[in-house]
């Protein structure tokens, strides 16, 4: 976890240095046709909303996983209890 958090503050001074220079035109393979009015029609993501949705999916799983690992352990905690009164119990007759 404290790798990826490494990682991340160290990319950031590059991805300000990428956004600073202006984005370079890639020439089309060759019999490439655009169709006409394309770019008006592409697609566009916030990329922080992205990251963010991802994160709070993650982190929800992993809280829900955590709440069905403890009710288990509660069940069978119950269980235990009981089978050590009915063992106490036996161990009297």
């Amino acid at each position: 976890m404290l790798l990826l958090v490494a990682l991340a503050a160290q990319a950031q001074p590059d991805l300000q240095a990428a956004s600073s220079t202006p984005a370079q035109v890639r020439k089309p393979p060759p019999g490439f046709e655009p169709l006409p009015g394309a770019e008006s029609r592409a697609e566009q993501a916030d990329a922080n909303a992205l990251v963010i949705g991802a994160y709070a999916a993650f982190l929800a799983l992993v809280f829900g996983y955590v709440i069905h690992v403890a009710l288990g352990q509660k069940a069978i905690s119950r269980e235990m209890m009981e089978l050590a009164r009915k063992l106490e119990r036996s161990e009297r007759s």
